[in-house]
Parts: structure tokens; C-alpha cells; sequence
């Protein structure tokens, strides 16, 4: 099978929005912001005619896909213990589960951010608070 390729249109207000939002949540460390986030998009998304391979491999999806696994802290490791997990957790199961802090980087190879005493808050425009100014895992972007 060939691979296929796609135009995603910066005219379109929709997929305008929802790249600014893509690219906004680089900064955030709350998940259940981004998922909301990222639903909201995929919805407006859908809506304005974009679908099927066409949404996943949009590069408004692959941002936020991208951001989860950092959260995450995704590895072929991490991912098949938790797929695992879920199954023994759905027959009513415990399952212990590694945690790895937000400024633990060694998964992601980067320097440590510089500390601080809570998670970044991010409003509803995913705009980073006064209280956090890091890029939690090192992507080399900087907004100051």
C-alpha cells in the first residue's frame, strides 16, 4: 500500500484554531486540559469535513498526541505494562504502577526544569500562569 498525502488548510478557521490550541498545550502539564482540549478540535475538526485517516494523521492530532506521550512519559515499555494493567484492573484487580514525576527526566533525556513548588495551572486559553515558566520537557521551544 502507498503512502498518501494530505493539505491541511491554514485558510480554514477551524484548522487554524485548533493548530494555535496544538501548539499552545506544548506548555501545559494537566492532561485533563488537554484532553479537553484536544476533543474539542477533533470535534470542530470532524465537523468541518476532516475524518478517517485524514484526522488521525492530521498534524493538529499528532501535536496533542504528541504532548500525552510526554505527559506520560511514553516508552514500548510504559505502554504495554499499562495495557496489561487495564486488563487486570477491569476483572476489579489492584495494579501497582510506576510513577515519574513531572521534572524526572530520565526518560526524555533532557536537563532537569528548574523547580517549583506546583504543577503548571493552564487556563481555559492554555496560556502558561505566572507561577510556572518552564517547558516541563524540554522541547526547545521557549516563550518568555
Amino acid at each position: 500500500m502507498s503512502n498518501r498525502t494530505a493539505v491541511a488548510n491554514g485558510a480554514d478557521p477551524v484548522q487554524q484554531q485548533a493548530a494555535a490550541a496544538g501548539n499552545a498545550v506544548q506548555d501545559a502539564c494537566n492532561p485533563v486540559a488537554v484532553v479537553g482540549c484536544f476533543h474539542r478540535h477533533l470535534l470542530a475538526l470532524h465537523r468541518s469535513g476532516v475524518s478517517g485517516d485524514y484526522l488521525i494523521n492530521n498534524p493538529v492530532s499528532l501535536s496533542f498526541i504528541s504532548k500525552l506521550n510526554s505527559l506520560c512519559r511514553m516508552t514500548t515499555d510504559r505502554e504495554m505494562a499499562a495495557l496489561g494493567a487495564i486488563d487486570q484492573i477491569a476483572k476489579g484487580e489492584a495494579v501497582e504502577y510506576e510513577v515519574i514525576p513531572l521534572g524526572d527526566t530520565r526518560l526524555v533525556g533532557t536537563e532537569a526544569p528548574e523547580q517549583h513548588t506546583s504543577c503548571c495551572e493552564v487556563s481555559a486559553t492554555f496560556k502558561r500562569s505566572q507561577s510556572c515558566r518552564h517547558r516541563p520537557f524540554g522541547s526547545g521551544r521557549s516563550k518568555s
